[in-house]
C-alpha cells in the first residue's frame, strides 16, 4: 500500500455524544481517499476521487450555514 497524502484535523464530537476531541484523518492510499474518525479504519469511509470532490463541495456548501462555535467548543485546529 502506498500513502501519498495525509492530513489530520482536530475536531470536536457532538455534545449529545459526550463531546471531546475527535481527530479526523484524511489520506490518499492506493488511489482512493480515506476519511477516518478518531484515525480509526473502523469508523471511516473509502471514497473515489469523484466522491471525495462531492464531499468537499458539500462541506463548502454547509460551511456557509454553519453557526459560530460556542466558547469551549472550538476545534483544536489543523495539523
Amino acid at each position: 500500500m502506498t500513502e501519498t497524502y495525509r492530513r489530520c484535523i482536530e475536531t470536536r464530537r457532538l455534545t449529545e455524544f459526550g463531546g471531546g476531541a475527535c481527530t479526523l484523518l484524511v489520506r490518499s492510499l492506493d488511489g482512493c481517499v480515506h476519511v477516518l474518525f478518531h484515525c480509526s479504519p473502523e469508523t471511516g469511509a473509502v471514497l473515489t476521487g469523484e466522491q471525495a470532490r462531492a464531499l468537499a463541495d458539500a462541506l463548502i456548501d454547509a460551511s456557509g450555514d454553519a453557526m459560530p462555535a460556542h466558547a469551549g467548543d472550538e476545534p483544536g485546529g489543523v495539523s
